[in-house]
Protein backbone atom coordinates (compact mmCIF):
# COMPACT_ATOMS: atom_id res chain seq x y z
CA UNK A 1 0.00 0.00 0.00
CA UNK A 2 2.92 2.62 0.60
CA UNK A 3 4.34 1.43 -2.45
CA UNK A 4 1.33 2.41 -4.44
CA UNK A 5 1.17 5.57 -2.53
CA UNK A 6 4.85 6.79 -2.96
CA UNK A 7 4.51 5.40 -6.97
CA UNK A 8 1.69 7.63 -6.92
CA UNK A 9 3.26 10.53 -5.36
CA UNK A 10 5.76 10.11 -7.55
CA UNK A 11 3.88 10.03 -10.93
CA UNK A 12 2.73 13.38 -9.93
CA UNK A 13 6.08 14.72 -9.48
CA UNK A 14 6.87 13.58 -12.64
CA UNK A 15 3.98 15.05 -14.18
CA UNK A 16 3.86 18.94 -12.99
CA UNK A 17 8.00 18.71 -13.31
CA UNK A 18 6.97 18.14 -17.36
CA UNK A 19 4.75 20.64 -17.29
CA UNK A 20 6.27 23.23 -15.73
CA UNK A 21 9.98 22.68 -17.92
CA UNK A 22 7.19 22.38 -21.26
CA UNK A 23 5.59 26.04 -19.93
CA UNK A 24 8.96 27.54 -19.36
CA UNK A 25 10.30 26.05 -22.72
CA UNK A 26 7.33 27.28 -24.43
CA UNK A 27 8.27 31.12 -22.84
CA UNK A 28 11.41 30.86 -23.97
CA UNK A 29 10.71 30.55 -27.70
CA UNK A 30 10.38 33.87 -29.90
CA UNK A 31 6.93 34.59 -30.01
CA UNK A 32 4.01 37.18 -30.77
CA UNK A 33 0.26 36.88 -29.31
CA UNK A 34 -2.46 38.98 -28.32
CA UNK A 35 -3.19 38.77 -24.57
CA UNK A 36 -6.86 39.77 -22.94
CA UNK A 37 -7.66 41.14 -19.98
CA UNK A 38 -11.00 38.98 -20.16
CA UNK A 39 -12.34 36.50 -22.65
CA UNK A 40 -16.07 36.58 -21.30
CA UNK A 41 -18.17 40.12 -21.98
CA UNK A 42 -21.06 41.56 -22.48
CA UNK A 43 -22.88 44.03 -24.51
CA UNK A 44 -21.27 46.84 -23.57
CA UNK A 45 -18.37 45.92 -21.70
CA UNK A 46 -14.86 46.95 -22.60
CA UNK A 47 -12.17 44.35 -23.18
CA UNK A 48 -8.24 45.04 -23.02
CA UNK A 49 -5.72 43.35 -26.39
CA UNK A 50 -2.15 43.65 -25.26
CA UNK A 51 0.47 42.52 -27.84
CA UNK A 52 2.93 40.98 -27.00
CA UNK A 53 6.65 39.62 -28.05
CA UNK A 54 8.46 37.20 -26.19
CA UNK A 55 12.38 37.01 -26.76
CA UNK A 56 12.77 38.67 -29.80
CA UNK A 57 16.20 39.50 -30.06
CA UNK A 58 17.14 42.89 -30.18
CA UNK A 59 14.10 44.09 -30.98
CA UNK A 60 13.78 47.49 -32.98
CA UNK A 61 10.49 47.90 -34.49
CA UNK A 62 7.74 45.90 -35.75
CA UNK A 63 4.57 46.06 -37.81
CA UNK A 64 1.43 44.51 -37.51
CA UNK A 65 -1.87 43.58 -39.46
CA UNK A 66 -4.76 42.19 -37.66
CA UNK A 67 -8.11 41.61 -37.46
CA UNK A 68 -11.60 41.78 -35.75
CA UNK A 69 -14.99 41.11 -36.51
CA UNK A 70 -16.57 44.50 -36.74
CA UNK A 71 -20.07 43.25 -36.24
CA UNK A 72 -19.23 41.57 -32.81
CA UNK A 73 -16.25 44.00 -31.49
CA UNK A 74 -15.83 47.94 -32.05
CA UNK A 75 -12.34 49.35 -31.43
CA UNK A 76 -12.07 52.81 -29.48
CA UNK A 77 -9.65 54.47 -27.24
CA UNK A 78 -8.69 54.32 -24.02
CA UNK A 79 -10.70 56.96 -22.06
CA UNK A 80 -13.89 55.20 -24.54
CA UNK A 81 -14.51 57.95 -26.88
CA UNK A 82 -14.57 56.81 -31.00
CA UNK A 83 -12.37 58.64 -32.11
CA UNK A 84 -9.60 55.88 -33.01
CA UNK A 85 -9.95 56.67 -36.79
CA UNK A 86 -8.00 54.73 -39.88
CA UNK A 87 -5.07 56.90 -39.06
CA UNK A 88 -4.86 56.16 -35.25
CA UNK A 89 -2.05 54.58 -33.46
CA UNK A 90 -2.67 52.30 -30.57
CA UNK A 91 -1.38 52.79 -26.85
CA UNK A 92 2.20 52.42 -26.55
CA UNK A 93 3.36 49.18 -24.99
CA UNK A 94 6.55 48.55 -22.64
CA UNK A 95 9.03 48.42 -25.52
CA UNK A 96 9.65 50.30 -28.42
CA UNK A 97 8.94 53.78 -26.83
CA UNK A 98 11.90 55.26 -26.06
CA UNK A 99 11.98 59.04 -27.46
CA UNK A 100 15.14 58.93 -27.44
CA UNK A 101 15.90 57.01 -30.88
CA UNK A 102 13.53 58.62 -32.97
CA UNK A 103 10.55 56.79 -32.51
CA UNK A 104 8.77 56.33 -35.50
CA UNK A 105 4.89 55.02 -35.15
CA UNK A 106 3.10 54.50 -38.31
CA UNK A 107 -0.94 53.52 -39.11
CA UNK A 108 -3.17 52.40 -41.78
CA UNK A 109 -6.45 50.82 -40.50
CA UNK A 110 -9.84 49.88 -42.14
CA UNK A 111 -11.81 50.53 -39.42
CA UNK A 112 -15.18 50.11 -41.31
CA UNK A 113 -13.26 46.50 -42.46
CA UNK A 114 -12.33 46.00 -39.40
CA UNK A 115 -8.55 45.84 -39.94
CA UNK A 116 -5.98 47.19 -37.69
CA UNK A 117 -2.38 47.74 -39.23
CA UNK A 118 0.35 49.64 -37.51
CA UNK A 119 3.66 49.56 -36.70
CA UNK A 120 6.45 51.69 -34.66
CA UNK A 121 10.04 51.53 -34.72
CA UNK A 122 13.37 53.42 -34.10
CA UNK A 123 14.90 55.29 -36.61
CA UNK A 124 18.13 56.25 -34.55
CA UNK A 125 19.01 52.65 -34.83
CA UNK A 126 22.49 53.48 -34.38
CA UNK A 127 22.35 55.17 -31.19
CA UNK A 128 20.10 52.17 -29.98
CA UNK A 129 22.58 49.88 -30.78
CA UNK A 130 25.13 51.45 -28.96
CA UNK A 131 23.21 52.07 -25.78
CA UNK A 132 23.71 47.94 -25.41
CA UNK A 133 20.23 47.70 -23.76
CA UNK A 134 18.49 45.55 -26.06
CA UNK A 135 14.55 45.40 -25.77
CA UNK A 136 13.01 41.87 -26.31
CA UNK A 137 10.16 40.82 -24.26
CA UNK A 138 7.16 42.68 -23.32
CA UNK A 139 3.77 44.48 -24.76
CA UNK A 140 4.39 46.69 -27.56
CA UNK A 141 0.84 47.83 -28.17
CA UNK A 142 -2.54 48.27 -25.91
CA UNK A 143 -5.77 48.16 -27.76
CA UNK A 144 -9.50 48.37 -26.55
CA UNK A 145 -12.57 47.29 -27.56
CA UNK A 146 -16.67 47.33 -26.93
CA UNK A 147 -18.35 44.48 -26.84
CA UNK A 148 -21.22 45.36 -28.95
CA UNK A 149 -23.00 42.10 -30.23
CA UNK A 150 -23.12 38.73 -28.37
CA UNK A 151 -21.33 36.45 -29.98
CA UNK A 152 -18.10 33.96 -29.99
CA UNK A 153 -14.95 36.12 -31.81
CA UNK A 154 -11.41 36.51 -31.95
CA UNK A 155 -9.34 38.98 -32.88
CA UNK A 156 -6.17 37.62 -35.30
CA UNK A 157 -3.51 38.14 -36.92
CA UNK A 158 -3.63 37.63 -40.68
CA UNK A 159 -1.83 39.25 -44.19
CA UNK A 160 -4.30 40.63 -46.40
CA UNK A 161 -1.35 41.14 -49.55
CA UNK A 162 -0.48 44.17 -48.01
CA UNK A 163 2.89 43.69 -46.32
CA UNK A 164 4.67 40.63 -48.39
CA UNK A 165 6.86 38.57 -46.37
CA UNK A 166 5.40 38.92 -43.30
CA UNK A 167 4.86 36.06 -40.57
CA UNK A 168 1.16 35.77 -40.76
CA UNK A 169 0.44 39.18 -41.00
CA UNK A 170 3.70 40.26 -38.54
CA UNK A 171 7.20 41.52 -39.32
CA UNK A 172 9.79 42.04 -36.64
CA UNK A 173 13.40 43.64 -37.31
CA UNK A 174 16.05 43.71 -35.14
CA UNK A 175 18.36 46.72 -34.63
CA UNK A 176 20.51 46.58 -37.22
CA UNK A 177 17.86 46.34 -39.72
CA UNK A 178 17.14 42.90 -40.54
CA UNK A 179 13.57 40.55 -40.40
CA UNK A 180 13.16 38.69 -37.67
CA UNK A 181 12.27 35.23 -38.91
CA UNK A 182 11.79 32.13 -36.76
CA UNK A 183 9.62 33.19 -33.92
CA UNK A 184 5.73 31.78 -33.90
CA UNK A 185 2.36 34.29 -33.77
CA UNK A 186 -0.34 33.54 -31.54
CA UNK A 187 -4.37 34.86 -32.15
CA UNK A 188 -6.02 35.62 -28.78
CA UNK A 189 -8.08 33.35 -27.11
CA UNK A 190 -11.99 33.23 -28.16
CA UNK A 191 -13.87 35.69 -26.70
CA UNK A 192 -17.56 34.71 -25.16
CA UNK A 193 -16.68 31.01 -26.81
CA UNK A 194 -20.30 29.55 -25.47
CA UNK A 195 -22.29 32.20 -27.43
CA UNK A 196 -22.88 31.70 -30.57
CA UNK A 197 -20.04 32.23 -33.07
CA UNK A 198 -19.93 34.79 -35.45
CA UNK A 199 -17.66 34.09 -38.44
CA UNK A 200 -15.13 36.64 -39.73
CA UNK A 201 -16.48 38.30 -42.62
CA UNK A 202 -14.63 38.39 -45.58
CA UNK A 203 -12.44 40.41 -46.63
CA UNK A 204 -10.37 40.93 -50.60
CA UNK A 205 -8.09 43.80 -50.85
CA UNK A 206 -9.71 45.44 -54.27
CA UNK A 207 -7.61 47.18 -56.70
CA UNK A 208 -7.39 50.94 -57.21
CA UNK A 209 -10.66 51.79 -59.58
CA UNK A 210 -10.87 55.51 -61.01
CA UNK A 211 -14.67 56.63 -60.94
CA UNK A 212 -16.48 57.06 -64.24
CA UNK A 213 -15.97 60.70 -64.50
CA UNK A 214 -12.11 60.69 -63.72
CA UNK A 215 -12.07 57.38 -66.84
CA UNK A 216 -13.53 59.84 -69.12
CA UNK A 217 -11.27 62.58 -68.40
CA UNK A 218 -8.24 60.55 -68.08
CA UNK A 219 -9.56 59.78 -71.77
CA UNK A 220 -10.01 63.30 -73.05
CA UNK A 221 -6.75 64.02 -71.57
CA UNK A 222 -5.09 60.92 -73.63
CA UNK A 223 -6.55 62.57 -76.74
CA UNK A 224 -5.79 66.30 -76.55
CA UNK A 225 -2.04 64.64 -75.33
CA UNK A 226 -2.05 62.99 -78.73
CA UNK A 227 -3.26 65.91 -80.92
CA UNK A 228 -0.58 68.28 -79.87
CA UNK A 229 1.81 65.61 -80.69
CA UNK A 230 0.56 65.35 -84.17
CA UNK A 231 0.47 69.26 -84.85
CA UNK A 232 3.96 69.83 -82.89
CA UNK A 233 5.46 66.50 -85.90
CA UNK A 234 3.14 68.35 -88.86
CA UNK A 235 4.58 72.21 -87.73
CA UNK A 236 8.52 70.92 -87.50
CA UNK A 237 7.60 69.21 -91.35
CA UNK A 238 6.59 72.66 -92.40
CA UNK A 239 9.40 74.52 -90.85
CA UNK A 240 12.15 71.99 -92.09
CA UNK A 241 10.57 72.26 -95.86
CA UNK A 242 10.73 75.72 -95.73
CA UNK A 243 14.13 75.99 -94.85
CA UNK A 244 14.79 73.63 -97.63
CA UNK A 245 13.00 76.17 -100.18
CA UNK A 246 14.73 79.44 -98.69
CA UNK A 247 18.46 77.88 -98.72
CA UNK A 248 17.46 77.12 -102.55
CA UNK A 249 15.92 80.10 -102.94
CA UNK A 250 19.03 82.10 -101.67
CA UNK A 251 21.38 80.07 -104.09
CA UNK A 252 19.04 80.86 -106.89
CA UNK A 253 19.07 84.49 -105.98
CA UNK A 254 22.86 84.25 -105.45
CA UNK A 255 23.31 82.26 -109.53
CA UNK A 256 20.91 85.37 -110.43
CA UNK A 257 22.99 87.80 -109.58
CA UNK A 258 26.02 86.44 -110.57
CA UNK A 259 24.40 86.07 -114.06
CA UNK A 260 23.54 89.75 -114.30
CA UNK A 261 27.59 90.47 -112.96
CA UNK A 262 28.73 88.67 -115.63
CA UNK A 263 26.29 90.35 -118.07
CA UNK A 264 27.33 93.66 -116.80
CA UNK A 265 31.07 93.12 -117.23
CA UNK A 266 30.39 91.43 -120.78
CA UNK A 267 28.71 94.65 -121.74
CA UNK A 268 31.37 96.69 -120.53
CA UNK A 269 33.97 95.03 -122.29
CA UNK A 270 32.02 95.36 -125.35
CA UNK A 271 31.47 99.16 -124.55
CA UNK A 272 35.28 99.70 -124.12
CA UNK A 273 36.03 97.45 -127.21
CA UNK A 274 33.77 100.34 -129.06
CA UNK A 275 35.55 102.96 -127.85
CA UNK A 276 39.15 101.41 -128.37
CA UNK A 277 37.88 101.31 -131.97
CA UNK A 278 36.39 104.71 -132.14
CA UNK A 279 39.43 106.24 -130.90
CA UNK A 280 41.26 103.87 -133.99
CA UNK A 281 38.88 105.03 -136.52
CA UNK A 282 39.78 108.51 -135.14
CA UNK A 283 43.62 108.96 -135.18
CA UNK A 284 43.31 107.42 -138.92
CA UNK A 285 41.50 110.05 -139.88
CA UNK A 286 43.87 112.14 -138.66
CA UNK A 287 46.25 110.50 -139.85
CA UNK A 288 44.63 110.65 -143.38
CA UNK A 289 44.21 114.88 -142.87
CA UNK A 290 47.58 115.02 -142.66
CA UNK A 291 48.95 113.49 -145.88
CA UNK A 292 45.92 115.45 -147.55
CA UNK A 293 47.80 118.56 -146.41
CA UNK A 294 51.28 117.46 -147.50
Amino acid sequence: MKKSRILLVLALVLVFTSLSVTSVFADSLPSIGIELDKTEAKVGDVIKATVKVNNIKNLNGFQVNMRYNQEVLKVISEDGSDNFGDASCPNNGELIRNESYSLFPAAANVISAGILNFGRSYIDMGSYKKSNKPESTGSIAILYFKVIKDAATEIVFEELGTMPGSNKGTLLFDWDGNIVKDYSVNDSSKINPNSSPAPMPKYTMKGIELPKNEEKNSNIFVFILVAVIVIVVLLLVIFMFAGKNKSSGDTDDDAFIDDEDSQDDYSDNEDNQDSDSQDFETDDSDSADKNDKI
